[in-house]
């Protein structure tokens, strides 16, 4: 299973250190902007602290040893950048609670609009992972072809031109990352890619490809021609490493490589010219990574057993170059600036040095929260200041209701389709089937180019007559679908629902389900789902449209209006919430927040409020204005609770 964070590394605040140069107080009021475009660079190296927060909490949890009692071990974690590759034994219920733990996790970092839904993909022998193919059952890994025919492809357009930037070369590595790891022969000709692309000094000048690095572009072609060699590589094939014969300690600077062979006791030095020096101090400019330390890889390949120990100080110290060099010199102008135009009480340094995400915080190194300064705690204290901190510190955006799909806004969709189409009949249909059986999206469309495993099948759909039993379209009075799971069911328990007619002419699962198959039999598809290759993105456009049509928010409208629909209409019609939450397969009562008071709905709300009460005047107290305190508010609170229980929902 992949787990995957939305925005990632908008999730990540960087640059606390300078927020003071970009704040001001106003009436009162901190004002601090955040969207300061230097502010993001090098996020990668700062997610990793919650990424590995991340994969830590999901390794701490384990499932329960009585509904797991073959492998009650902690769960075990696989992060590369902001993907989390999770692989577990299928026993009892272990990968189910390893989906959760893992979403738990992301939810208690990073709030729960971290969680992106459309890549958590669900538990599958065979899954997608860092471009490769991974296939648990057979134990093994393959290249997918469409990333060899674009290698196949770049290294053509490089061969046919006479020069090339490095825009190019970079492209080609990148094409070509997966060969050399498939293939431990490539490792050498790829290096030589590698230290062509070093040899550039600036980022759009051309240069002419050697006649060394044309003759390793026609290898790899030559390689890459046989793509079945790339298909069901066994695991085994990267795990059985030879062990090191020669241990090479090489390390790079500004003037030179030095390689040291500790075994023999012998060491090897190359002492750079005036004109590589010179392009180190140009690279250095532009913030380029360490690139002289490429240099040291190309002595390594000529040794049996090579491997590579980069010094510690050049490995972590790359979480500190900046990459855009033009945010950079803003910032450097920006800090020049302040310096000289600001005094020491306007820079509010004291943000920094103890405010939220300052480097200083009391809470230690990860700086979720700090301490207000002695200086800045009247600011703070203030009501105005609070609700601006707060806005601050509130990662997650704030939810936007949708507007739910209504009966009469069906008839408008109607009105707007022409069914004589056998696509715009498929879509009625679908709309409305989703519509009476509270379905999500997930549960009966495509979404993008893939389906979850429960999407609903052809085979799980029937009419059924009064007694529930399969019946033909013309003697049928209702609906009945299985559902072979859902999104909060990963175990795939499944459940059955039945729908009778509605008795409308127009919008009724019984007309809805024979739209369908009448569809289906006008385009001869032969699909497995119900709704054949029907996907969410064309159901939304059709109610956007009609919502832009009668002129309300379109942006409101999307394929979730249809299930909160469906539920907002059983709500109206006085459903149980017992049915409402079994036929939605909810797990909770969020369905409750799903509707939206019309204004037919208050009528009479204003004439219940004043029934049978009486009119009381003002020279003739009843006895009930008699009780004194708390007597009177107990017995004014117990009657009005009887009178809300009575009414009508």
């Amino acid at each position: 299973m992949l787990g995957d964070v939305s925005g990632a590394f908008c999730h990540i605040p960087v640059s606390a250190q300078h927020a003071h140069m970009f704040a001001f107080r106003f009436e009162g009021l901190l004002i601090i902007d955040l969207s300061c475009g230097f502010g993001w660079c090098g996020s990668p190296a700062y997610y990793s602290l919650a990424g590995s927060l991340i994969n830590y909490l999901y390794q701490q949890q384990r499932p329960q040893p009585a509904l797991a009692p073959l492998d009650s071990s902690s769960f075990v974690g696989n992060v590369w950048c902001d993907d989390h590759t999770c692989v577990e034994l299928d026993t009892g219920t272990r990968c189910f609670e390893a989906n959760l733990a893992l979403r738990k996790a992301m939810a208690v970092v990073l709030g729960p609009n971290a969680i992106n839904e459309e890549k958590f993909t669900t538990w599958s022998t065979s899954t997608k992972a860092l471009g490769l193919i991974w296939n648990t059952a057979s134990g093994t890994v393959s290249v997918p072809t469409e990333k060899l025919s674009k290698s196949l492809h770049q290294i053509a357009l490089a061969l046919n031109s006479t020069n090339c930037t490095l825009s190019t070369i970079n492209k080609l590595i990148g094409r070509l990352r997966y060969v050399s790891t498939c293939f431990p022969a490539a490792r050498p000709f790829y290096q030589n890619l590698q230290v062509f692309a070093g040899t550039f000094t600036r980022q759009h000048i051309r240069r002419t490809i050697p006649q060394d690095e044309r003759e390793d572009l026609l290898w790899f072609q030559a390689v890459l021609e046989l793509q079945h060699r790339f298909n069901s590589i066994p695991v085994e094939y990267f795990g059985d490493l030879l062990p090191p014969s020669r241990h090479v300690l090489m390390d790079a600077s500004d003037s030179g490589l030095c390689v040291l062979e500790t075994q023999l006791k012998q060491y090897i030095r190359m002492e750079f010219d005036a004109t590589v020096r010179k392009s180190f101090a140009i690279s250095n400019k532009c913030a380029r990574i360490n690139e002289r330390s490429s240099g040291r890889t190309t002595l390594g390949p000529s040794m049996d057993g090579y491997r590579e120990r980069p010094d510690s100080c050049s490995s972590s110290a790359w979480t500190q170059v900046t990459v855009h060099p033009p945010y950079n010199d803003l910032l450097n102008f920006w800090e020049t600036i302040s310096e000289t135009m600001l005094s020491p009480t306007e820079r509010l340094e004291n943000i920094t040095l103890s405010g939220y995400n300052g480097v200083n915080s009391a809470n230690g190194s990860a700086g979720l929260a700090g301490s207000p300064s002695p200086d800045d705690q009247q600011t703070r204290n203030s009501a105005a200041s609070r609700h601006t901190d707060g806005s601050i510190k509130r990662l997650s955006p704030p939810v936007r209701k949708l507007q739910p799909i209504t009966p009469a806004f069906l008839r408008l969709l109607y009105g707007r389709l022409d069914l004589q189409q056998p696509q715009h009949r498929l879509l009625w249909g679908s709309v409305l089937i989703g519509f009476f059986f509270l379905l999500r999206r997930s549960e009966y469309l495509r979404i993008g180019r893939t389906r979850h495993f429960y999407c609903l099948k052809m085979n799980n759909v029937f009419f059924s007559d009064a007694e529930g039993r399969s019946s033909s379209p013309y003697s049928a009075t209702s609906v009945t679908i299985d559902l072979e799971g859902t999104m909060n069911d990963q175990v795939g328990r499944g459940a059955w629902r039945t729908m009778r007619a509605s008795g409308d002419l127009i919008i009724c699962p019984v007309k809805a389900l024979k739209a369908i198959y009448k569809a289906r039999k006008a385009t001869a598809t032969t699909s497995p789902y119900l709704c054949a290759d029907l996907s969410a993105v064309l159901v939304a456009k059709a109610l956007k449209e009609t919502a832009k049509a009668i002129g309300v928010p379109e942006d409101r409208y999307s394929t979730h209006s249809v299930r909160i629909g469906g539920a907002t209409a059983l709500l109206s019609g006085q459903a149980s919430s017992i049915a409402i939450k079994l036929l939605g397969r909810w797990l909770s009562n969020c369905y409750e927040q799903y509707p939206t008071q019309a204004a037919s709905f208050t009528k009479t709300l204003s004439r219940r409020m004043t029934e049978n009460h009486g009119q009381q005047s003002p020279s003739n107290p009843t006895r009930e204005h008699n009780y004194s305190g708390a007597a009177h508010h107990a017995l004014t609170r117990r009657r009005s609770t009887v009178k809300w229980n009575t009414l009508a929902p």
